[in-house]
């Protein structure tokens, strides 16, 4: 990064309050020493920064140049950023301020400007290492225990997320930040991150191309290829172009099947069928054990996908709840591997895989700081209404309301009064209960 590049941080600010520890809602930033490069992309710049004021510690400053979320110009160039509408929030600023999870980035303070492009600044707490950078600079892999302590991690967030509502969109191992000695791991980055809405358009760009998901529904996909990467110190799925990253991956998961196609909710590929290679013919240096929970992420039809909430306790992580010793002889931290057992073995009682999509979300209390989980309310046991006697009914029980699904009777439909006469059922299946 050039000195041009760096962002001009001013000694003393005001900013609006999030979750720092400022006891009014419009604090004084003060910070002291020289900003520390920490990274740059093409809409924002990070630093580093010793703050005075209104908390003492190192945090990270971002500066974001423009509005991030993009959309195509025209033929010919690539993308420009969408206006923002007057009086909101930056989705990214919106989003962090609803977030609260040992394992996503903290948002402390934030400084809205009215210079063009909406640019915005942001103090973020953060951790010392990048995941990427540390593949990058050893090139290799971790060992499989530290693997798993940070794909947990991970998948928690996302399982959290997905509680939220919220898409990150864009999951890579540059996005990745943690502590080598305490092995805690944080999700960086929400610059692309939406709230999920039968409205929103999300662009397929948004997402590095190794990481992207075929319907781009792709979190968790992109969590498993991210997982495969810090085992394997090599990116799963790699292309120079678009058009091609299909080809690779049909090439090793085979041809999507016609179903797989109409949950995918996108057209056929446009390729080769390919020669079904599999994981472990495509990367033999992906560790054997880790081969099943892959083949549970890397499914096309999301319908069947397993669920960043199910990740958490599949027999891949279980050696974590036994806090077994490093390489370096200290036990692994307890991030709470076993809070989810419960809700789980309930879930799977109670759904089937094809029923449940990427989106669809457990309890949001489950994931909040790790504390312990308050059971879903579908968990608890049904009160049964007392039966009605003769003509007599409580007043504080309403008649239970008809379901849609239910066949009515020819006189709900024509409105005589001739003796009923139920009409043929419908094909289509009632939940009610």
């Amino acid at each position: 990064m050039s000195e041009d590049e760096k962002p001009r941080v001013p000694r003393k600010f005001q900013a609006k309050r999030v979750h720092g520890k400022s006891s009014t809602a419009d604090a004084t930033i003060e910070w002291t020493g020289d900003t520390i490069n920490c990274g740059h992309g093409r809409f924002s710049t990070v630093v580093l920064i010793s703050l005075e004021q209104p908390e003492q510690g190192l945090f990270a400053y971002k500066h974001v140049k423009a509005t991030q979320l993009c959309r195509p110009k025209g033929k010919g160039s690539s993308t420009e950023p969408l206006p923002q509408k007057e009086g909101e929030l930056p989705a990214e600023i919106e989003i962090l301020s609803k977030i609260q999870h040992n394992h996503c980035l903290r948002l402390l303070y934030y400084q809205l400007t009215t210079d063009i492009g909406n640019p915005y600044n942001m103090i973020l707490d953060m951790l010392p290492h990048e995941v990427g950078r540390h593949l990058k600079d050893n090139r290799k892999g971790f060992n499989l225990l530290d693997t798993k302590v940070l794909s947990w991690q991970m998948f928690n967030a996302l399982a959290y997320l997905a509680s939220m509502n919220i898409a990150h969109l864009d999951i890579k191992p540059a996005n990745l930040i943690f502590d080598e000695n305490t092995m805690l791991l944080k999700l960086a980055d929400f610059g692309n991150a939406r709230i999920i809405s039968n409205e929103a358009d999300y662009m397929p760009y948004q997402v590095a191309r190794p990481y992207r998901a075929p319907e781009l529904m792709f979190d968790v996909w992109s969590g498993g290829c991210v997982m495969a990467e810090i085992a394997t110190g090599q990116t799963l799925f790699t292309s120079a172009k678009t058009k091609e990253m299909a080809a690779v991956v049909v090439n090793v998961l085979g041809y999507p099947t016609d179903e797989d196609v109409k949950a995918m909710k996108v057209g056929r590929p446009r390729v080769r069928k390919g020669k079904n290679l599999g994981l472990q013919k495509h990367m033999p240096s992906i560790p054997k054990e880790m081969l099943p929970v892959l083949e549970k992420i890397l499914v096309y039809n999301i319908k069947k996908r397993i669920t960043a909430h199910r990740l958490l306790s599949d027999p891949f992580f279980a050696e974590l709840k036994l806090l077994p010793k490093r390489s370096n002889g200290h036990r692994i931290p307890d991030f709470g591997y076993d809070i989810h057992e419960q809700a789980t073995q309930f879930d799977e009682h109670t759904r089937t895989a094809e029923s449940k999509s990427e989106y669809d979300p457990p309890a949001r209390s489950e994931y909040h700081i790790m504390s312990t989980p308050i059971k879903d309310k579908s968990e608890a046991p049904r009160s049964e209404a007392p039966k009605n006697e003769g003509k007599t009914m409580r007043a504080d029980l309403k008649p239970r309301s008809r379901c849609a699904h239910k066949p009515k009777t020819a006189r709900e439909v024509n409105g005589n009064h001739t003796q009923p006469k139920t009409l043929p059922k419908t094909t289509s299946k009632c939940e009610h209960p």
